[in-house]
């Protein structure tokens, strides 16, 4: 898990420097989109990560307790990465390389470990 933070804390850093050389390349829509993208990205990890720990954890909760955080996690974040994704505002192509962005930097990171 270590590994998880430690590229969502680098996607974010990189993330506003890479917004803001997009802001002034590429203008106001174009750095949204990518700051959504990658904001929807690292949420999305976060949710998921904190279900999969609350649903593997060795405590036994009633269905319905799990049950719950999956039923709002699931249509909230994708509504949001959805109205994000075609909204005016946003650029879809930068959209997908802000979402993008998280798992090429894990990816990155995960060779770099694996050949230490």
């Amino acid at each position: 898990m270590n590994m998880v933070y430690g590229t969502m804390r680098w996607s974010l850093v990189a993330g506003l420097v890479l917004t803001a050389a997009i802001l002034a390349v590429a203008g106001p829509r174009s750095a949204v989109g990518f700051a959504s993208g990658l904001g929807w990205a690292v949420a999305n990890v976060m949710a998921m990560g904190w279900l999969v720990r609350t649903t593997l954890s060795g405590a036994r909760h009633p269905w319905w307790r799990l049950a719950g955080p999956w039923l709002v996690k699931v249509p909230l974040l994708y509504a949001a990465g959805l109205m994000m994704l075609v909204a005016p505002w946003s650029s879809p192509g930068w959209f997908l390389a802000g979402f993008t962005m998280w798992f090429a930097l894990l990816t990155g990171r995960a060779i770099r470990e694996a050949a230490a």
